[in-house]
């Protein structure tokens, strides 16, 4: 019986047998101990540097007799069988064994198994899948992309080109080491603040050694190339603002994150409306609704209107009566 189509002759020390080929690089070997009784170990043996070996032995026939031709049909067919099982972890694919896509709660890891999990630009692993990250896999914290302990850092509270960016590190990665697995977590989809038909679309490329969640492997919608900038900063902020309310006093780098996703956002805002917000010292509120500006904030220049006398969108006082 044969599972692969094409075979080579190999020398065994009951005659040639016709072995499935192997990719290049790649050999059998066929040996068998002293006396009557034959059992052969068989061999798949990688010739190289980062080789693979496999070991397997052909069980033993019914007798004491050496029968030449049912040893060749026995070394054949388990030659086949070893050939067809281990094929996807000789050519770096993932066996029957692994999941189709990453699970929703992963508590440990396998031998070269990567935990691929969403960062912030501080290096922050306070919450969510980057909490365990470092809880579980030995992530440090301060590590914002790259590999860091078992696991994989992507940061995505940046913008959507950084976002990227760590995404073709991530298979530059597994391609090079196409024997370690990477599970790539909902990156990106919670308090990244960036949107499925955004994020789906980074993951397009598809390796056997990558799994992904499946709610990202099986989008097939529309790509937006272009996301609003502005909503993306909106949602972020949002949850950020949310983390800091129900987090303990005196976590300053929680703080320092939802300032600085703050001050994306007014970035944003004033960019679009024509301002050129780095090289302004400004000051924003929500206090009031502005109704200069759709976002409802207003933002004062402190280095023109020390006073905080005229917002630039609304041009009203801070201090209204």
């Amino acid at each position: 019986m044969s599972l692969m189509d094409n075979t080579v002759d190999v020398s065994t020390p009951y005659g040639t047998a016709a072995l499935p080929a192997l990719r290049d690089g790649y050999s059998w070997r066929v040996t068998a101990p002293k006396g009557p009784n034959w059992l052969a170990s068989l061999y798949l043996d990688a010739r190289r540097d980062v080789g693979y070996s496999q070991k397997k032995a052909v069980p033993a026939t019914t007798g004491a007799r050496t029968d030449r031709t049912l040893a060749i049909a026995a070394i054949e067919d388990v030659a086949a069988r070893l050939a067809y099982v281990q094929r996807a972890s000789v050519d770096g694919a993932p066996t029957g064994s692994r999941p189709e896509f990453t699970p929703d709660r992963i508590s440990n890891l396998g031998r070269n198994e990567v935990f691929v999990f969403g960062a912030n630009s501080f290096g922050a692993h306070y919450s969510g899948a980057a909490a365990d990250a470092v809880k579980k896999f030995g992530a440090r914290m301060g590590s914002t992309s790259g590999l860091t302990g078992e696991c994989f850092a992507i940061n995505t509270m940046g913008t959507l080109r950084q976002f990227q960016d760590d995404v073709e590190l991530l298979y530059a990665t597994a391609r090079s080491w196409p024997r370690r697995f990477f599970y790539v977590t909902k990156v990106g989809l919670g308090i990244g603040g960036w949107r499925l038909d955004e994020v789906a679309p980074l993951f397009a490329e598809r390796l056997p050694n990558v799994i992904l969640p499946r709610l990202i492997a099986e989008w097939n919608g529309p790509t937006d190339p272009e996301p609003d900038e502005i909503e993306v900063l909106r949602r972020r902020l949002v949850t950020e603002a949310r983390r800091a309310r129900d987090l303990a006093s005196g976590a300053r780098m929680h703080a320092e994150t939802k300032a600085a996703a703050e001050t994306a956002y007014v970035h944003a805002i004033l960019r679009r409306e024509g301002f050129h917000p780095e090289s302004m010292t400004l000051h924003f509120t929500t206090t009031w609704q502005c109704p200069g500006v759709a976002e409802g904030i207003c933002v004062y220049d402190t280095d023109t209107d020390p006073a905080r006398d005229c917002c630039v969108f609304c041009h009203e006082p801070l201090e209204r009566k």
